[in-house]
């Protein structure tokens, strides 16, 4: 198997305009990507074609993101600017700490 296949890449906001970007460009190289939803709808459908594992969480779910984060090579967070103090980014962020994962936000 090829290396780049053994990584897995966690995307939150996978259905946003970033999120999917990314998602489709990991995907495209070659990466296996876990793309974390708010909601199953024709968006999410449309990238678990594209070859994403869909989780469908709450990012203010600390299980949620924990389990999203397990056997995960690296994270993407994106930063929801509207809510100002953002929590779901405190707690991303400790448990990518925690699992001693390779992080972005944006």
């Amino acid at each position: 198997m090829n290396t780049q296949n053994d990584k897995l890449f966690l995307i939150t906001g996978a259905t946003g305009n970033t999120g999917d970007t990314t998602v489709r460009l990991l995907l495209q190289r070659g990466h296996r990507v876990r793309a974390f939803v708010h909601r199953s709808d024709a968006r999410s459908e449309s990238l678990s074609v594209a070859g994403a594992e869909i989780l469908v969480g709450d990012l203010l779910d600390f299980h949620a993101i924990s389990s999203a984060m397990r056997g995960v090579t690296g994270a993407y967070y994106r930063l929801v600017r509207k809510l100002g103090f953002d929590p779901c980014c405190t707690r991303f962020i400790e448990i990518s700490d925690t699992e001693k994962h390779n992080i972005m936000s944006n």
